[in-house]
């Protein structure tokens, strides 16, 4: 999914209807774990809410990761957020399906760095913002 405005572009891992989704599966998740915590219930369902919890909080990691670029660099938000200037970055590669595959960019002092919702077909518009056109 990507979105455009006047100074940025990002694309994001999931649509913001599944990352809302997946935080009320958390909610629900943490609400069963409270009360099975605090009501005498079978071991196992304690254990599957706990389970609950890691998954759906998995996803959320997934849901949130994000490439935002602009005429300044690239934010990579995945576990953390990392900022990338243009002057850093060597080039960009897509990674198997020139289309569908994901990009990635090859930093000059050697390090890969994948960009989470960039797809090979959004390989020209990456570089027409790195080049400073619109």
């Amino acid at each position: 999914m990507s979105e455009v405005s006047d100074e940025v572009q990002v694309w994001r891992q999931l649509s913001r209807g599944w990352t809302r989704l997946l935080w009320g599966l958390l909610v629900v998740a943490v609400v069963f774990f409270v009360v099975a915590v605090a009501t005498d219930v079978h071991w196992g369902t304690r254990v599957s809410t706990v389970c609950n919890m890691v998954v759906a909080s998995c996803w959320l990691i997934v849901a949130r990761s994000r490439t935002v670029v602009d005429g300044e660099g690239i934010v990579v938000r995945q576990l953390r957020q990392r900022r990338i200037p243009w002057s850093e970055v060597a080039a960009t590669q897509a990674a198997g399906d020139r289309v569908l595959g994901p990009t990635r960019v090859r930093l000059r002092d050697g390090d890969v760095v994948g960009l989470p919702g960039v797809r090979g077909r959004d390989l020209d518009r990456l570089e027409q913002i790195r080049r400073g056109g619109r």
